[in-house]
């Protein structure tokens, strides 16, 4: 008979906390922003936009924000360019350190038919790293993350853009290929 009793005890308090549950995780679900994680598809490639994290093999990156202007610290522009400037957040996902490059990632704009439609950052031409601007070379430790801008010289006239990312193994083998699409401001 206890045991009976307990056993619809146990049933009736599962049946309490399953509601309880669902409604404070209901509560909690609207007035948390979403975060939306992008790994690749089975064919290779991950298309995500700002504000996404993009899971690669060995960081994830978010674009948090970019803008377009005229000018940007010291850096010269050439003619019929503008700056576009891209806050960015990476983050170690592997259990050692890493190094990373400025030349990991490209600003892309235009069709896809046009393969001159990308630059590097600036630093990746030999200018130096403005303040908040992430450096040539850096090395992330283990599960650090960092937030800096990358600044690309782009046709003035565009607005809308991608950043991407390659993996490449140290054996030279291409791994998968992200983008970041998104409208800079």
């Amino acid at each position: 008979m206890k045991k009976q009793i307990r056993t619809v005890l146990a049933a009736i308090l599962a049946v309490s906390l399953a509601g309880c549950s669902k409604a404070a995780s209901s509560i909690a679900s609207d007035s948390a922003p979403k975060i939306n994680i992008v790994t690749p598809e089975e064919n290779g490639f991950a298309t995500g936009y700002a504000t996404d994290i993009m899971r690669t093999e060995f960081f994830d990156y978010t674009v948090n924000s970019a803008y377009l202007t005229d000018t940007f610290s010291d850096y010269e522009l050439t003619e019929g360019n503008v700056f576009l400037v891209v806050d960015l957040t990476v983050k170690n996902s592997l259990n050692q350190s890493i190094p990373m490059f400025d030349t990991d990632f490209q600003a892309q704009w235009g069709d896809d038919e046009n393969d001159d439609a990308f630059a590097y950052s600036v630093t990746a031409y030999g200018a130096a790293p403005a303040e908040g601007v992430l450096p040539e070379e850096y090395e992330l430790a283990i599960n650090e993350e960092r937030t800096g801008k990358l600044v690309f010289q782009v046709p003035a006239g565009h607005k809308d853009f991608s950043v991407s990312y390659m993996e490449v193994y140290d054996s030279g083998e291409q791994g998968n290929t992200f983008f970041v699409y998104f409208t800079a401001q």
